[in-house]
């Protein structure tokens, strides 16, 4: 069955890619001596941008809208997306301030969180907006 909407389709997939690159390039460095340039700075940031482009256009072409959840299903819907904006965050260079081993296991933590969260918001927003 090919998709209906195109669209939808190639920004889930650029949305599950680059979240699976950031993954990889924050995980890399911490097993592997030499990563190439999978983890390099300039890379990064790109691929965050993306999650976070491909985030904003998926949720707003949900269907159904979180919009028709209970109220407080919404709420927590909410805070789950909010959640994973701020996850993306730590694959930018917001925190190249800090020592690099310090750095590196923060933006391991958050990722793998992010995924989780992002993976949980899913079955979340289908249970919520099937009742």
């Amino acid at each position: 069955m090919l998709p209906t909407r195109p669209d939808i389709f190639l920004s889930r997939v650029l949305h599950l890619g680059s979240t699976g690159i950031l993954l990889a390039g924050v995980v890399a460095p911490l097993i592997f001596d030499s990563v190439g340039k999978i983890a390099h700075p300039a890379i990064m940031p790109v691929f965050a941008i993306l999650a976070f482009v491909t985030g904003l256009y998926n949720s707003f072409m949900l269907n159904p809208k979180p919009s028709k959840m209970a109220r407080g299903d919404e709420v927590k819907w909410k805070i789950l997306v909010h959640t994973k904006i701020l996850l993306i965050l730590a694959a930018t260079p917001l925190l190249n301030f800090l020592p690099t081993h310090l750095a590196q296991g923060i933006r391991v933590f958050v990722t793998v969180s992010g995924i989780l969260v992002g993976s949980y918001a899913k079955f979340f927003r289908e249970k919520a907006s099937s009742q």
